[in-house]
């Protein structure tokens, strides 16, 4: 009798382990669900996005929708194709003007995910090194993807986990691997949705406006071409303090300030592309040149150990150690990738120099110039006052370059002075343009 109660007990104790055991991991997943979904539910309040009942019967893939600038837009996660265990978020904003336009565009550690259609590739070396992109028609997405599109997409192919973008069906929807547990994500998510804003707006525009025709031969920088949005021009003038417009043959001229920084902002509108070339005042430290990776430039280039910097810029400065100790600063790698997308950027006698491109078609709207020219004056105030420890400069020999103005010193034709602190050879005319020593860390206002 004693045995078959044991055999009972036994029996009991095997069934019961692994019934007890599929509770325990039952608990723990649905625990991961419901902190999942409760993270979800709160991005989607962040986006002010409302919740939707899901249409899967017995899945319960939380889904949110909203109006998200003038786009509607569905955002959720669930699980990838295939047989991964891996869940994906995504969001698809609707624009039904482009119902016959088709891209894919991935990570290319994604490259399975690419769709069918001819390979884009923009020039842009950085972009195009980072994602695949495919499309029925390559020169309407070359269109689309401008420097405001290209970059962010860029440093998150590379930054964040893998993901993926595709229009098909009037559909844009993009996917990326992950959830909402992290606040960081959750931001990261929210910057390409803006994209993708970007790029619906850019499709409408080449829907009403068609795609310029491509030239017979490619007009050359310099080249005359009579397109001059004056409105667009004149409404950048806001973000200035006192502009004053001056129209200076080919180039139009905004004169103004920043803060305590003059601001000249110089329009060529008759060049291909047309550019927008933005001084700001500054007390010269040292030469900088940063100039977008997609130029071809052969002097020798310095990095600064920063992702993002080094791989979309070649970096060139008379002070190579001042310029990778400013750039690796934590100010300087937050405020280069927040300012409006730009081609060159450079400081010499005295003015700091942003270049941008096409900036009408390229979207820059006043208060985002504002924004650009106030985060970069806050980094110059920074490139101004860094401290560092000072040696005594050599004096002045055959190969002695003024480091304001970069040109050779010549004791025998230039009048030149020596600071006083550093004894640092300046032409006279640059220091006194300056009105302060040009050696990164040295303050002195004083020469001899």
């Amino acid at each position: 009798m004693l045995e078959k109660f044991s055999d009972i007990i036994n029996w009991v104790v095997i069934l019961a382990v692994p019934v007890l055991l599929f509770f325990v991991v039952h608990a723990i997943f649905r625990s991961q669900t419901d902190n999942r979904k409760k993270h979800f539910v709160a991005f989607a309040d962040k986006v002010g996005a409302k919740m939707m009942k899901s249409k899967n019967v017995g899945v319960l893939l939380p889904r949110a929708e909203m109006i998200y600038h003038n786009y509607p837009m569905q955002i959720s996660y669930g699980p990838g194709r295939g047989k991964s265990n891996d869940l994906y978020s995504t969001f698809e904003l609707s624009v039904p003007e482009a119902a016959e336009f088709r891209f894919s565009m991935s990570a290319k550690n994604l490259m399975r995910y690419a769709s069918e259609g001819q390979r884009v590739v923009t020039g842009d070396t950085s972009f195009d090194d980072q994602l695949l992109v495919k499309s029925n028609d390559p020169a309407r997405l070359r269109e689309i993807l401008t420097d405001n599109i290209r970059i962010p997409l860029t440093r998150a192919a590379w930054g964040l986990p893998p993901l993926y973008m595709h229009l098909i069906n009037g559909k844009l929807s993009f996917v990326i691997e992950g959830t909402f547990e992290r606040e960081l994500f959750g931001n990261s998510f929210i910057g390409m949705m803006n994209v993708a804003v970007a790029m619906a707006d850019g499709i409408k525009r080449l829907q009403k406006d068609g795609i310029p025709s491509i030239p017979s031969a490619p007009l050359a920088t310099g080249e005359k071409t009579p397109v001059f949005n004056a409105s667009h021009w004149e409404s950048l003038g806001k973000a200035f303090q006192n502009a004053r417009f001056v129209d200076e043959g080919d180039i139009s001229t905004c004169y103004g300030s920043v803060g305590k920084r003059n601001v000249v902002m110089h329009y060529n509108y008759l060049t291909h592309p047309q550019t927008l070339i933005i001084e700001l005042s500054v007390i010269q430290k040292f030469w900088l040149r940063m100039i977008a990776q997609s130029t071809q430039e052969q002097s020798e280039e310095i990095t600064v150990n920063d992702p993002w910097l080094d791989s979309h810029y070649r970096i060139h400065s008379d002070q190579p150690e001042a310029a990778v100790r400013f750039l690796s600063s934590v100010e300087a790698r937050a405020t280069f990738p927040d300012l409006f997308a730009f081609y060159r950027f450079e400081i010499r006698k005295a003015r700091a120099i942003l270049s941008l491109a096409d900036p009408a078609q390229n979207g820059l709207q006043a208060e985002r110039l504002k924004q650009t020219l106030a985060r970069l004056s806050d980094l110059l105030d920074i490139y101004e006052r860094q401290k560092l420890d000072m040696g005594v400069a050599a004096g002045i020999s055959s190969s002695s370059i003024c480091p304001f103005c970069r040109e050779r010193l010549n004791p025998s034709k230039d009048s030149i002075v020596t600071c006083t602190n550093c004894r640092t050879p300046h032409h006279q005319d640059c220091w006194l343009e300056n009105n302060e020593c040009t050696t990164w860390g040295c303050f002195s206002t004083t020469s001899t």
